[in-house]
């Protein structure tokens, strides 16, 4: 997604928005499960509904999505 060049507060200026993120597995992660980190690392990556749910309508700060303000939330009962 581009958002038209110049950037703006969602995507913090470059012009691009993350909807997808991956990352290595903390080893204390899997410590914690009992999975030797020194044999064994682990990859995590999810997809943003929230993220995608901004392009498609607009909106531009995602905290919105999680204040459960019914006035925000009764725009998109219908969608």
């Amino acid at each position: 997604f581009i958002c038209g060049g110049s950037g703006c507060a969602v995507c913090k200026h470059t012009g691009w928005v993350e909807i997808g993120g991956a990352g290595m597995v903390d080893p204390s992660v899997l410590e914690n499960c009992k999975i030797d980190s020194e044999k064994y690392t682990g990859f995590a990556f999810g997809m943003g509904l929230e993220r995608m749910a901004m392009l498609k309508y607009r909106i531009n700060d995602i905290r919105l999505m999680s204040e459960n303000d019914f006035r925000f939330l009764k725009q998109f009962e219908n969608n």
